[in-house]
């Protein structure tokens, strides 16, 4: 199933919940909602998430966000990890949002000032 497919049929899927509210959360938003519970079918939830405590889910945010400038490097070793190629624009930027979403996740569980 294609990325498309995948948000198509989340979209559907929420649409077939019930009339839309007075404010229907944008379809940006909805992305990174189902990119973020596809992690957590993969098993990267907030137990794993809370293994990262030096900053790598902001940087993996930012290494998919920012895929032309070469300012963002990947956070992991090189030689042991399995590196992750950029997608297409919009994809990526799902990715980052996820993954933000992730790090703010485990900063207010952790009680992390807000």
């Amino acid at each position: 199933m294609t990325d498309d497919q995948r948000w198509t049929l989340t979209e559907t899927a929420l649409a077939a919940i019930g009339p839309a509210p007075a404010w229907a959360p944008p379809p940006g938003l909805l992305r990174i909602a189902a990119e973020r519970l596809r992690h957590f079918r993969m098993g990267h939830d907030d137990t794993r998430d809370d293994l990262f405590t030096g900053g790598q889910l902001a940087a993996m945010a930012l290494w998919y966000a920012d895929e032309t400038s070469g300012f963002a490097e990947w956070p992991w070793d090189e030689a042991t990890e399995d590196l992750p190629r950029h997608g297409d624009r919009v994809a990526d930027l799902i990715r980052a949002g996820a993954l933000i979403a992730a790090e703010i996740d485990r900063l207010l569980r952790v009680g992390e000032p807000r």
